[in-house]
């Protein structure tokens, strides 16, 4: 056998160890998923809001939450405009002509609605926490504390830490 021969083979036999080693790292330790942010993080989510007030007593309960769907009707016209601008903004990605020049314009559009949304949603949102006792208030303070803790020790647990 050929001293060319011999280096081709161990290389190639270096390259498989490689690819291996590297697929099987990546089943025995996968990488963690970074802490939730989004889903049910607290204040800046109607979900987290709704599930964090779940805990109140009855009364501050429904005065919160009437607050709340008193703002509704907006978010709903909100949220149906965001689905079309999505929607259009789908359209022109898989155009067979790329517009680059559309595509920056319905992103801004995208951008100022989801900002309305959050400023509309932060106007509920103050005025339901006006709708209820300053001991109501520092009771979702502390919920939302007490619910990021959990989180961030879940993934922390996640990753091994």
């Amino acid at each position: 056998m050929g001293r060319g021969l011999m280096i081709v083979l161990a290389a190639s036999l270096g390259l498989n160890f490689f690819v291996a080693g590297f697929l099987f790292h990546g089943r025995v330790n996968p990488t963690p998923p970074p802490p939730p942010v989004a889903e049910g993080a607290g204040f800046g989510n109607p979900r987290g809001v709704m599930r964090l007030v779940g805990e109140l007593p009855p009364e501050s309960r429904r005065a919160f939450r009437r607050e709340i769907r008193g703002a509704l009707p907006g978010m709903r016209e909100m949220n149906g405009r965001m689905r079309i601008l999505q929607q259009e903004l789908r359209m022109l990605i898989e155009a067979e002509e790329w517009d680059a020049d559309a595509v920056a314009a319905k992103m801004a559009e995208i951008r100022a609605l989801r900002a309305a949304q959050t400023e509309a949603f932060d106007g509920a949102f103050a005025a339901a926490l006006e709708a209820v006792s300053v001991e109501d208030r520092r009771r979702l303070l502390e919920m939302a504390e007490r619910r990021r803790a959990e989180r961030r020790e879940r993934w922390r647990e996640r990753r091994g830490e």
